[in-house]
């Protein structure tokens, strides 16, 4: 025996069909068969790919190289349409047909004729202009200005105004006065359209216009007699300005409903002397706008330490504060101020005022105090009724005891006096 490895086999002694191949089957056996499907084979060990065997399944991806496609007989349209935007490489499209419809590209000398050789239609003096589409149209040009088919363009008659006018640059030269007048002359009206210069030095306007103009001085109509700071106003008779009862420091203080004997109180944004109406005033209070919020402690001490009073304002000596007549309630300050300072303001003046409205929290905090009091109260007053039912109850049970030991006691007693009456007979025996 001899190991396979070792045999020598004549390839000529083989039985083999013509352009057979053999080929391992099931049965791990060589077995004779042609060569076919993508590819056949000649007697000579020629393969031959068959027409249409390669398709893209077949192709390596990313492995068609530029050198492998016959680009010149190959025609773009013989490819389908672009899914998405044709990247050009920055390089022209060349030998383009013009166009014949709406969708057809064109070349530029195609546009430029169209647009310079005088093949665009646009209305006489019409202006192609773009629209909010951003598409060109054709529009008269109209508003402040007009313009011609020879691009002439005319401003309108009255179309510039002051707010088109650059501020301060209107120069001496741009305006056209004849004549230059003399020194404190003014440009007026002469009645017929145009101006003259006039001296006009020492008029001053007729009642009712509320203005005077001397020299060089312009100044409303009765100033002498307007206090300062105060608001002027037309007076009832409407002849002149009087005093109105508006004051303004011109610093961010206002004083309503003085008489002119007061003065402004740096202390107060808004000062009105004497009593106001209003529907509803809202106080500033948004969490937003806070902070170190804690809750008001010892609150009910504090509303204990407080003192309602009755009183009169005295009116004869501060009778430009305009004071209320009658009795008044509220609180005096200085002892507010002892107990809550936060409440009470000082004025630049040394006089006290107190935030009546911010003593609502106060007495909130205080209601809640005062009621869980109440509930601790009311729950020892529930645990004493309870622990009298106890002793009720107790009491009841001795008194029966009692009623018990009394009637014992009379039973004693009885017998104690059947038993005397038994005696003599006991002894006689």
């Amino acid at each position: 025996w001899t190991s396979p490895s070792s045999l020598a086999v004549d390839p000529a002694n083989i039985a083999l069909t013509d352009s057979y191949i053999f080929v391992g089957n099931t049965s791990d056996k060589a077995e004779a068969q042609p060569l076919s499907g993508d590819a056949t084979m000649t007697n000579a060990g020629v393969l031959t790919i068959e027409p249409g065997a390669v398709t893209s399944g077949k192709i390596l991806d990313g492995t068609i190289a530029n050198g492998d496609l016959e680009k010149s007989n190959i025609p773009l349209s013989g490819f389908g349409s672009a899914s998405v935007n044709v990247d050009m490489g920055g390089f022209a499209i060349t030998t383009l047909a013009d166009p014949t419809s709406a969708d057809d590209a064109a070349t530029k000398s195609y546009v430029d004729g169209i647009i310079s050789g005088g093949n665009l239609a646009l209305t006489d003096a019409n202006i192609l202009i773009g629209d909010g589409s951003g598409v060109a149209v054709a529009q008269t040009m109209s508003g402040d200005a007009t313009m011609t088919n020879l691009g002439v363009v005319t401003i309108e008659t009255g179309a510039i105004n002051s707010d088109k006018i650059l501020n301060a640059s209107i120069q001496e030269e741009d305006v056209n006065v004849l004549t230059v007048g003399n020194a404190g002359e003014i440009l007026s009206s002469d009645g017929t359209g145009g101006f003259v210069w006039a001296t006009d030095n020492n008029t001053t306007y007729t009642a009712g216009d509320g203005l005077s103009l001397t020299t060089t001085t312009l100044s409303l109509k009765n100033s002498a007699n307007l206090y300062e700071n105060a608001v002027p106003r037309w007076d009832a008779a409407g002849t002149q300005f009087t005093n109105s009862s508006i004051w303004d420091d011109n610093a961010g203080h206002v004083l309503i409903g003085d008489d002119g004997t007061g003065t402004i109180s740096s202390s107060y944004s808004l000062q009105v002397v004497g009593a106001f109406k209003t529907e509803q005033i809202y106080h500033s209070s948004d969490v937003r706008w806070k902070t170190d919020i804690f809750t008001i402690d010892s609150a009910l001490t504090k509303i204990q330490n407080l003192r309602g009073v009755e009183y009169q304002w005295r009116q004869d000596e501060f009778p430009e504060k305009q004071f209320a007549d009658g009795t008044q309630i509220g609180l005096i300050a200085q002892e507010v101020e002892a107990v809550m300072p936060e409440l009470v303001m000082t004025d630049d003046t040394g006089y006290k005022s107190v935030e009546y409205s911010n003593l609502v929290a106060v007495l909130i905090e205080a209601i809640k105090e005062q009621q869980e009091l109440i509930a601790a109260q009311q729950e020892k007053i529930t645990a004493l009724q309870s622990d009298n039912k106890s002793m009720q109850s107790e009491i009841t049970a001795l008194q029966t005891m009692q009623s018990q030991i009394d009637e014992l006691q009379m039973q004693v007693t009885t017998m104690s006096s059947i038993l005397e009456m038994l005696q003599p007979t006991v002894n006689a025996k």
